[in-house]
């Protein structure tokens, strides 16, 4: 396995980090890693487990940073004068997801890749929904949603309802009051920091990340767009589920429409596949071997 160092930027001139891992075994088929909330592109130990088994299967691996990568982060604007661009998760706006999945795309073929297999964790999982749905022309291979959660869902299930209230008019206020940068009082979701435009951006009503409408039962169309191959799976004890894991499961798998795509439960793994790892990336190597 040959491990490199990458970078890219995307249409609006910002660098982008990221680790491509490579099959000792010749191969024009990788899978394109996109990280969930406040994450990047090394964090995840499952990300290791995926590396060997991918590149082990034949399979190039990239994983790599978007512009919401961590809490906060300085991105480098490429051109004459050094410059940086304030981001990461506090200040993300969702539909950014976009530029950053076309330029790591745009890389990945460059290498020679040109069967990809797009794949997604946690709020990654919402944007290469999302990006497919916005970019159905790309000629990609296949679809990995791993651990999709339902984002206005979350925000609102009965044990965050107070929560949701009071952070959604704490929001609204700053934003009218022309402070949207600034971070809300509370904590979400007992993790993370966030500011009042960025927390409107993904939970608020009509926010673009409401691709996976679990809990009030809404419109799929986004995941229903999609024509390829696509596996969804949950870890057996993944807080990402509004209900349970088993049932947000059932859910989603009514509205995939392609025959060979499948649903699976990785044992009692949670969000992070802790202690399942190497059964996860096996999981997902196994179904890419029938579909690809």
């Amino acid at each position: 396995m040959k491990t490199t160092f990458c970078r890219t930027k995307t249409s609006d001139n910002l660098r982008l980090d990221g680790l491509l891992f490579e099959s000792d075994k010749k191969s024009s088929t990788g899978v394109l890693h996109i990280h969930g909330m406040a994450g990047n592109f090394y964090e995840n130990i499952f990300l290791d487990s995926m590396a060997e088994e991918y590149t082990r299967a034949g399979y190039a691996f990239l994983t790599v940073n978007t512009s919401g990568h961590d809490f906060i982060a300085d991105l480098s604007i490429v051109g004459e004068k050094e410059q940086h661009k304030r981001a990461g998760q506090i200040f993300e706006k969702f539909e950014d997801c976009i530029s950053d999945i076309d330029a790591w795309l745009k890389f990945f073929k460059s290498k020679g890749y040109d069967k990809v297999v797009l794949q997604g964790h946690s709020l990654g999982a919402v944007k290469v929904v999302y990006y497919l749905y916005k970019k159905p022309e790309n000629n990609l291979s296949a679809l990995v949603i791993a651990s999709p959660p339902d984002m206005l869902g979350l925000a609102r299930v009965e044990a965050e309802k107070k929560n949701f209230e009071r952070d959604l008019a704490e929001a609204k206020k700053l934003f009218a009051e022309g402070k949207s940068k600034n971070f809300l009082s509370n904590i979400i979701w007992n993790w993370y920091y966030i500011s009042a435009e960025t927390y409107l951006n993904i939970v608020a009503d009509g926010a673009e990340t409401d691709v996976f409408p679990i809990l009030r039962g809404g419109d799929f169309k986004e995941l229903e767009s999609v024509k390829i191959p696509t596996l969804a799976f949950y870890g057996g004890t993944d807080d990402a589920a509004v209900f349970s894991p088993e049932k947000d499961l059932g859910i989603i798998k009514k509205h995939l429409k392609n025959e060979k795509s499948k649903t699976l439960l990785i044992g009692t793994a949670p969000h992070s596949y802790f202690k399942h790892e190497k059964q996860t990336a096996l999981a997902v190597v196994n179904w890419l071997k029938e579909v690809v």
